[in-house]
């Protein structure tokens, strides 16, 4: 289209001006002015600097309020006109923003017209002066009205006009936006519309619910639905209380109108909003996320769909249950973990379903068979690199790995995964305090990943791992208890020996009082120190485990395991050295068995770490002189009769008949 430079003000003033009165004439002038600024952005842009322009189509509008025709044109043109700010700059200062009074008068006037519900959102979503706009749309008649008032009183005039109309897709369409406009203000976001103001919208709320729920039909248009479903995920959005109570009405709509368009990104992706920030799950919650899950391999969406379960996961035990009546639930998530390996959203999303369903073993076997345990190991392989995935990784597994049998755990190269996990974040404290769990869990399913670990260096990656964090009580209890799982029946190189048992002595000092580490670090010591040849600094290993036993003497558990220790490291098998005792160490030795005198352990311990003793002749003295040690065998041996009888009657008699 060419036009001249004056085709404005021919439009405008020679036809409209001079023909203010003629229906016929303005209805004619309107759709040619339509017609071109809908074409031309430059003509649109030269009809809104013309002043005489838009006074020519504000008074056409308010000369022929009642021509239904001319009301339509007149919001088609400020449509098209709205499209930039400066043009609604333009629109709004003209006659001082009249031209809202007049769409307002027509959305009113003619409600079955979308035109002026298209109008009056695209300026409100141009201009910068939204609030005055909003005043306009929802004038109140009383001034000392407030603001919660006027924005009520602007819905539900919205509201009015498309509930007349529930078949016009126009209507519905642009009224749907409209409202997302109006319940997109900061205050309704935040919270600060309260008391009256607030019982009124939230009445509203409910009957923009009840009109939505009207239109969840499957014969309803997509373009309709994908309206709604924005209206809804910005209302979702507001304060908590305004969908106090409607949450069950709320999470229906969403859900038939997810079923109702499978094949909408749009509604597939604010529904899940919704979804997400309603946080109410009923029957079909699970079916429609799933189906979006199914029907949309884009990365983003599937993102959105998996975080929605994830959430919902955190509502509690009935929620899960709700979700694990799905059947298609674990196969989905890990099919989901598959298709999109890369995305650590999804990963973490996916760990964390994962590990809030398994509640019972029955779940847990669903998830192995399904390669849910095989999936989260290979992403702790993949994306070892990223802290958050590596520790809900860790999590999940720690819920489900005691149901898994050692073949698929070996197949997926389970002790590789968790050891390369923790190698990768060695400054990350959680996981390496979940990776020696994770470790200790893997040794306990069976001897050959017991082996694999220790193969592969787990012993060392614990020991590194103790070190670093020292001041950690949980992570040197968690790294003893490792150490000393992988220790039982396996027989260590004496390298790996010596460096496990400096971890877990250094465990010991830096947290002496601590009867958990205490107890823990010595019976470790007990499996793991099998020769004085294999510890390093033992005098210094002695002292610490005499002082261990002093500071916990009320503690059997620590007695037996300080005794156990004290019983291997007493003698050095190579050399057949035997470790010489001081009459202060037999006083500690001997407080332990007078202490408890009814732990079989402790008086077993105590009676084969002094036969160890006694094969040097330097102990041999030291014992015997002690008034109180005989006394304390014989009473052992007489309560405990058939296991101590050996040891004690070898005691006995290597010590100096006059003591006795």
């Amino acid at each position: 289209i060419i036009l001249n430079d004056d085709w404005v003000k021919v439009l405008a003033v020679t036809t409209m001006s001079n023909h203010s009165a003629n229906e016929s004439v303005q209805l004619a002038a309107l759709g040619a002015i339509w017609s071109i600024v809908a074409l031309n952005s430059r003509y649109a842009s030269e009809f809104t600097s013309s002043e005489e322009g838009l006074e020519s189509l504000t008074m056409a509008m308010k000369t022929h309020q009642h021509a239904k025709q001319i009301q339509e044109c007149g919001s088609g043109i400020v449509a098209c006109l709205a499209s930039n700010q400066h043009q609604v700059t333009l629109l709004l200062r003209s006659h001082n923003g009249s031209i809202v009074e007049r769409l307002v008068e027509a959305l009113c006037s003619h409600s079955c017209s979308g035109l002026a519900l298209k109008a009056l959102f695209r300026l409100l979503m141009t201009s910068q002066q939204s609030e005055n706009l909003i005043e306009t749309i929802g004038h109140c008649t009383n001034r000392e009205r407030q603001w919660g008032d006027i924005l009520t009183n602007a819905m539900d005039k919205v509201l009015g006009v498309i509930s007349v109309c529930p078949k016009n897709t126009g209507v519905q369409i642009w009224g749907c936006r409209l409202l997302w406009a109006l319940f997109s203000d900061e205050r309704l976001l935040n919270s600060s519309v309260t008391g009256r103001q607030h019982n009124s919208l939230s009445t509203l709320t409910s009957n923009v619910l009840l009109h939505l729920e009207a239109l969840t039909s499957p014969e309803t248009p997509q373009t309709v639905h994908e309206s709604a479903i924005c209206l809804l995920s910005r209302i979702s959005c507001c304060s908590d209380d305004l969908l106090a109570g409607k949450e069950e009405v709320f999470s229906r709509i969403v859900v038939r109108i997810i079923l109702s368009q499978p094949k909408s990104r749009t509604v597939a992706v604010h529904g899940c909003h919704c979804i997400s920030n309603v946080l109410y799950i009923q029957d079909d919650t699970a079916s429609a996320i799933l189906g979006v899950m199914k029907d949309f391999e884009e990365e983003e969406v599937a993102d959105i769909a998996i975080n929605s379960i994830a959430l919902l996961t955190m509502k509690g035990f009935q929620a899960i249950l709700t979700l694990l009546n799905n059947e298609r639930l674990i196969d989905s998530i890990v099919g989901c973990m598959s298709r999109h390996s890369n995305s650590s959203s999804i990963q973490i999303a996916a760990c964390n379903i994962l590990s809030n369903i398994a509640l019972d073993r029955h779940v847990m076997n669903d998830i192995c068979s399904c390669g849910g345990t095989s999936r989260i190991i290979t992403t702790l392989y993949n994306l070892s690199q990223d802290s958050l995935v590596v520790c809900k990784a860790f999590w999940a597994l720690a819920n489900i790995i005691g149901t898994c049998d050692a073949a698929t755990l070996q197949k997926c190269k389970a002790p590789k995964s968790v050891l390369c996990a923790m190698e990768a974040n060695p400054t990350d404290i959680f996981i390496q305090i979940r990776g020696a769990t994770t470790l200790w869990s893997l040794g306990s399913c069976h001897s050959t990943l017991q082996k694999e670990i220790i193969q592969l260096g787990g012993i060392q990656t614990i020991s590194e791992a103790m070190r670093e964090f020292i001041a950690s009580e949980q992570m040197q209890e968690k790294g003893i208890i490792a150490l000393w799982s992988l220790s039982v029946s396996t027989l260590l190189e004496s390298a790996v020996t010596s460096r496990a048992i400096e971890a877990i002595a250094d465990a010991i000092c830096a947290h002496l009082t601590s009867t958990q580490i205490c107890e823990h670090g010595l019976g470790a010591l007990s499996t793991l120190a099998t020769t004085k040849s294999v510890v390093k600094d033992v005098d210094d290993v002695i002292d610490l485990i005499f002082s261990c036993m002093m500071m916990h003497s009320d503690s059997a558990t620590v007695q037996q395991g300080a005794l156990a220790a004290l019983s291997k490291i007493s003698i050095d098998q190579p050399s057949n050295e035997v470790l010489q005792i001081t009459p202060d160490d037999l006083d500690v030795v001997i407080n332990a068995m007078r202490t408890h005198i009814l732990v079989k352990g402790v008086q077993e311990n105590a009676i084969i770490l002094l036969r160890s003793m006694s094969f040097c002749a330097a102990n041999i003295n030291v014992i015997g002189q002690n008034p109180f040690l005989v006394g304390l065998i014989k009473t052992a041996m007489s309560k405990f009769q058939g296991s101590l009888r050996v040891n004690v009657e070898d005691l006995l008699r290597m010590l100096p008949s006059d003591n006795q």
